[in-house]
């Protein structure tokens, strides 16, 4: 597949004519182009790295289990406020997050975790202890990131 073979102006050129570029690359490439192009978002791979220890610390997991374990129910609170934090702290995109940082096939986790964020009802204890607990780590990493940009 495709690396970094393309930067943001040649992919552009490239776009222009869809044509010409399945003369020059597969279908599988053209999407892995398109998908790096419409994600490049981040850029800030130590906020990214932060997130994650952070919530590792936080909620006692190990960053492989985060980050890795297909089927660990002990770290799907972890991995939901993960998730929340990367996509709401640093505007990452859901596929960014799914394909990039946890390196997942289908992104279909993160955006039920961003969309069980924005349906919480106050009222229930856990769904406030869930908003209470981003809350008080998204405040630790825009501090950390003031730090670092002074």
């Amino acid at each position: 597949m495709i690396n970094s073979k393309l930067d943001n102006i040649e992919a552009q050129r490239l776009l222009v004519n869809i044509a010409e570029v399945l003369k020059l690359y597969t279908l599988p490439e053209v999407n892995d182009i398109l998908v790096h192009h419409i994600n490049k978002k981040s850029g800030n791979v130590y906020a990214e790295k932060y997130i994650l220890d952070l919530v590792c610390d936080t909620y006692k997991v190990s960053y492989r289990a985060l980050v890795y374990s297909k089927s660990n129910p002990s770290v799907t609170r972890a991995r939901q406020v993960a998730y929340c934090l990367l996509h709401y702290t640093l505007g990452l995109s859901v596929r960014y997050i799914a394909k990039r940082v946890f390196h997942f096939e289908y992104h279909n986790g993160v955006g039920s975790a961003i969309k069980m964020y924005k349906k919480l009802n106050p009222k229930l204890a856990p769904d406030r202890e869930f908003k209470e607990s981003i809350d008080m780590l998204r405040e630790k990493v825009i501090t950390k990131i003031q730090e670092s940009e002074k």
